[in-house]
């Protein structure tokens, strides 16, 4: 009985793909790809971007808190190291292609887009 129906779908002739086709198929996904991975890539480098602009604006927060909270001139937080335990948890890293953050006279600085050679 299942010879039957093997022979019934088959016809008695095996089937398979042709070259054609699979060349087609593989050019629409070589295509599909040529179009997707820039889109990706631009996605990673806005989201970096976003990261960076956040850590900044967290730091600068957390650096005006301290000022204000600990009585001290702007003029005296030189090390971001001093907000860790009571304003910040850890201190975030820069993103990848992101200077390291720094702090000069209470304004948070660093975080700019690295330049390739």
């Amino acid at each position: 009985m299942i010879e039957n129906i093997r022979k019934t779908l088959t016809d008695g002739r095996e089937r398979g793909f042709t070259l054609v086709e699979l060349v087609v198929v593989m050019a629409i996904l070589v295509l599909l790809a040529a179009l997707a991975v820039p889109k990706f890539v631009g996605v990673l480098a806005n989201a970096r971007s976003d990261a960076n602009d956040t850590n900044l604006k967290m730091l600068q927060e957390a650096v005006d808190l301290y000022i204000s909270s600990e009585n001290v001139a702007s003029e005296d937080v030189d090390d971001l190291s001093i907000l860790v335990d009571e304003y910040l948890k850890e201190l975030p890293a820069a993103p990848a292609g992101f200077t390291a953050y720094s702090v000069t006279d209470g304004e948070v600085g660093g975080g700019q887009a690295e330049e390739n050679p």
